[in-house]
């Protein structure tokens, strides 16, 4: 048996790690675009947050403009980092624009953003023009930019990174549609494992020293580009996810990704691969060689492409199985996993352990030297069953001696002096479309100083509260609803089961606090992703709901503004907005949908509550009449609700 070396050998170069950071980002892109970009879903607040934890002096800022002047200005009067470029289809063929910046400032990576989707003729012109290091698709989910970002900052630091031992993922993809769909998953899965580890860490050096570790992503499109990153790389590579189909040898291989697999294979016995697929007859070659397969085509394609990374690089709990694939228990943290060794099955441990399943689960942990040792457990370096379970514990038992401490852990909901703000976000996700304009238009009022400018007048927004996107995600995965809603039944059904379900615990606190502080009706809106789109809008696809807020129960009271807020969720799920999206090309399970709460502005008359108008504003007017101008916009208005302005579209 190798014995178990001193824990408390520091990383060296530790500080120099990340060297790379994007703090100043030149975004090229209309001032509306501008706003989407950094203000929804809360990226000014993660960047914030991620920045702060690591102690870094700086905040990366978004600097917006819309024209090559405006451009060339900021690039001579500050150091940019990245630039993000939201050009449309039709500024594709010069690029004369990105071609006099690439010139002039050969080392700034520029990253395209496109709304449009990137056809193969598309994806061409951008690959021929070397002034384009990569492309992305928008599809209104904001988590995107901070996964560009992030990517941008993997590539320029692995390769000095990776000598102090930082992990690799390889996601081998050649469509822009589809990577961006899957990098912001696997970053936001990253990201989420690091925020616990910081919370479970010693000290605030401890957990520097985690975040700095995280495990890099790396992208490639063809299989040269993507073996070459495997023999660079071969000994921090913690996983690859490929598609089967890709460019070899300069034209499209069907097979491409079978190759990769057993090349990879043939370096790193046991290693994890994923395949992906629109061709559902892979799935049986990728069987018979021990490999994963997902299809592209399935309805929870990124739940599954999630719970695969969780349950195979290490960013979950430890799931403890017998070698037939059955689960036996699970560990959430270093104490549980100590204390289910000790009494684990053999059959079970030696499963584990000659398989590095704990070596990877330290490593996605950046606990690279806890990983190294447990590495060296297999067939034929110990004797018996006995002295693995001895040789783990041990090591284990060297790193409670090192790191192990009790951690509190804070929970901040909202306050009663938060509710008097005009606008507040419950979650971390993305605002969607319709709370996205709201917050737009609250920013302007507070701007253009609008609120007291009028006598007699308040201009101002009701008050907001917005469940965001993530909280969706949560209630879904929690409440196990994918396979329910992927057999289809009736509207009904679905909302009967939906209701049923429960609120993650932190948002059935925030809206407890809600309904004690706010006693007029409540107006439970839908605010997907996709709302409010101007290329495909959703508007008026999904439900909403009013509570009368007025019952003498305080209970009551919180469970109907429980049972809208689910009954939202579950309208996404209706044959309506699935009818939609199926004639849009769009998959459902990409729309997110957030909530958004708002005061139902009227006045009381006795037991009645009645709404004051409503309506819809238009910034330009495409048919106007004299004495009228497009550009003077145009106001429909009608008392109550405004359903004679904006009534529901019909499906068809």
């Amino acid at each position: 048996m190798k014995r178990f070396v001193d824990l408390k050998a520091r990383f060296s170069g530790v500080h120099d790690l990340i060297k790379f950071r994007v703090t100043e980002i030149l975004l090229i892109s209309t001032v509306y675009d501008g706003f989407v970009l950094e203000e929804d879903g809360g990226l000014a607040e993660q960047i914030y947050h991620q920045f702060s934890d690591l102690s870094l002096p700086f905040i990366p800022r978004i600097h917006r403009v819309s024209g090559q002047e405006e451009a060339l200005e900021e690039l001579a009067t500050r150091p940019i980092h990245l630039i993000i470029t939201m050009s449309r289809i039709s500024d594709m063929e010069s690029f004369e624009f990105e071609k006099s910046i690439k010139a002039a400032y050969p080392d700034i990576p520029i990253v395209m953003l496109s709304y449009d989707r990137l056809t193969p003729d598309m994806i061409a012109i951008i690959r021929n023009n070397p002034c384009i290091d990569r492309a992305f698709h928008w599809s209104g989910d904001s988590k995107i930019l901070l996964a560009i970002i992030k990517y941008i900052e993997d590539a320029k630091n692995v390769e000095e990174d990776s000598k102090q031992g930082v992990q690799v993922i390889l996601l081998v993809e050649d469509s822009p549609i589809y990577y961006s769909r899957i990098l912001p998953i696997i970053y936001t899965e990253i990201l989420t494992q690091t925020r616990h580890l910081l919370l479970h860490a010693m000290n605030v050096n401890h957990g520097l020293l985690r975040i700095r570790l995280r495990p890099k992503i790396l992208l490639a499109e063809s299989y040269e580009e993507a073996m070459s990153i495997i023999y660079t790389y071969r000994n921090n590579l913690l996983g690859v996810i490929s598609d089967v189909r890709f460019p070899k040898d300069g034209t499209i291989n069907p097979t491409a990704g079978f190759e990769l697999a057993r090349q990879v294979r043939a370096l790193i016995s046991n290693f994890p691969v994923l395949l992906q697929s629109e061709e559902i007859q892979h799935a049986a070659q990728a069987r018979a060689i021990n490999v994963h397969f997902l299809d592209k085509n399935s309805p929870n394609l990124l739940h599954e492409l999630r719970a695969f990374i969780l349950e195979n690089y290490g960013f979950g709990p430890f799931v403890f199985r017998y070698p037939d694939g059955r689960a036996i228990d699970e560990a959430s943290d270093i104490t549980n996993l100590e204390r289910i060794i000790r009494d684990l099955p053999d059959e079970s441990l030696y499963y584990h352990a000659v398989n590095n399943h704990f070596s990877r689960w330290f490593r996605a942990r950046t606990e690279f030297e806890v990983a190294d040792k447990l590495r060296l457990v297999d067939a034929t370096d110990v004797y018996n069953i006995a002295d693995i379970r001895t040789y783990i514990l041990n090591v284990l038992n060297a790193y409670f001696q090192r790191y192990q401490s009790g951690v509190i852990l804070d929970f901040e909901g909202l306050s009663k002096k938060d509710m008097e703000n005009a606008f507040i976000k419950l979650g971390t996700g993305s605002l969607g479309g319709k709370a996205r304009g709201i917050a737009f238009i609250n920013s302007m009022i507070t701007k253009a100083f609008l609120t007291d400018k009028y006598e007699d007048i308040k201009v101002k927004v009701p008050r907001s509260f917005v469940i965001c996107s993530d909280v969706f995600e949560k209630f879904i995965e929690d409440n196990n609803l994918y396979n329910f809603t992927a057999q289809a039944p009736a509207e009904e059904v679905i909302a009967q089961e939906f209701v049923k379900c429960d609120l993650p615990v932190s948002i059935q606190e925030n809206l407890r606090v809600l309904t004690q502080v706010i006693t007029c009706p409540l107006a439970v809106r839908s605010s997907s992703i996709l709302e409010d789109s101007r290329v495909l809008p959703f508007a008026g696809i999904y439900k909403t709901y009013i509570v009368p807020n007025s019952h003498e129960n305080p209970e009551i009271r919180y469970k109907q503004l429980c049972d809208a807020v689910k009954l939202v969720y579950a309208s996404v799920f209706y044959a309506a907005p699935m009818q939609y999206a199926g004639n849009a090309d769009i998959r459902i399970e990409e729309e997110k949908m957030a909530v958004l709460i708002q005061e139902l502005v009227g006045e009381s008359f006795g037991d009645l509550y009645y709404p004051a108008i409503s309506g819809v504003a238009q910034s330009y007017n495409f048919y106007p009449y004299y004495p009228m101008t497009p550009e003077e916009g145009t106001v429909s208005l009608a008392l109550g609700l405004g359903n004679r302005c904006l009534p529901a579209p019909k499906i068809t």
